[in-house]
């Protein structure tokens, strides 16, 4: 079993994401970048987190620093999300020539740290792979704090096939429609949790700073980066929401497999204390 993700900076989710599947997993298969998102310089994070891991997990990790050739952006602001999904396009490309490089048979997990599967509906997920080539989970969509959910409740993580059946580019994997289902149609499971903007306020700020979809937080909202990620740190959510469908509503973890929460406890910044959205 191979678990694949992009890394940039999310140092706490990481830690969280590898002891819960740790023992699901064979390999981590890991990407980092000299250019984030937003097409700006990112030198290498990676060995700070790695200092760190226990050697059983330290063991199963795979991991690449992608140079982007910068060349192949096209100029212009006009261009921004191009560019920007140039990078992310590249990033996956080299995970799916390290995931070959280590496997032609394995089963494998592609996504972003943040979305996190669930391990206790892996079972499943094989049998869907079986039968249709790939399929993804649905994953409850927590924002912030892992005890705040979104409006928008579900979000198309974790994608799921074998190494022998990936598609040739992985891009294939992707395809989807304005945050919809797309190619995948009904092949999912509602199970696992997409984690976004986690982390001190440190994390969330350079989050904010990189995302691309839309119209963005900082033009929308009239404030800086640094601004709306200490609102969010301080109990002043409801006035730095990008739009509608990312209100949150405080829904406690009930939802959330116990033994992923008992992890959780080790990292206070994932937690909203008593700060209602």
């Amino acid at each position: 079993m191979i678990d694949s993700f992009l890394y940039y900076n999310e140092t706490d989710l990481f830690f969280l994401r590898t002891q819960y599947l740790n023992s699901y997993v064979d390999k981590f298969v890991i990407v980092e970048t000299d250019t984030t998102f937003s097409c700006q310089d990112h030198p290498a994070q990676f060995d700070r987190v790695y200092s760190q891991l226990p050697d059983d997990i330290r063991k199963k990790i795979v991991y690449y620093y992608l140079q982007i050739d910068r060349s192949q952006f096209q100029p212009g602001e006009e261009h921004f999300k191009d560019n920007s999904r140039y990078v992310e396009r590249e990033m996956r490309n080299q995970l799916a020539r390290m995931i070959r490089a280590e496997s032609s048979t394995d089963w494998i997990m592609m996504s972003d740290l943040d979305e996190v599967w669930d391990p206790r509906r892996l079972n499943e997920a094989k049998a869907l792979v079986d039968q249709h080539g790939k399929m993804f989970f649905a994953c409850d969509n927590r924002t912030s704090y892992i005890d705040w959910r979104m409006d928008y409740e579900r979000w198309p993580g974790s994608r799921f096939t074998r190494v022998d059946i990936m598609p040739d580019p992985i891009q294939g994997l992707y395809l989807s429609k304005k945050k919809t289902w797309g190619a995948f149609n009904n092949i999912y499971l509602e199970a696992g949790w997409h984690f976004t903007m986690m982390g001190n306020a440190d994390t969330k700020r350079e989050h904010i700073e990189s995302l691309r979809e839309g119209p963005g937080w900082i033009h929308k909202l009239g404030m800086s980066s640094n601004q709306i990620a200490q609102g969010m740190t301080q109990g002043q959510y409801n006035k730095v929401v990008k739009k509608g469908a990312m209100r949150a509503t405080k829904v406690g973890v009930d939802s959330i497999d116990p033994r992923l929460v008992a992890i959780a406890k080790n990292y206070p910044v994932l937690w909203s204390g008593n700060q209602t959205p």
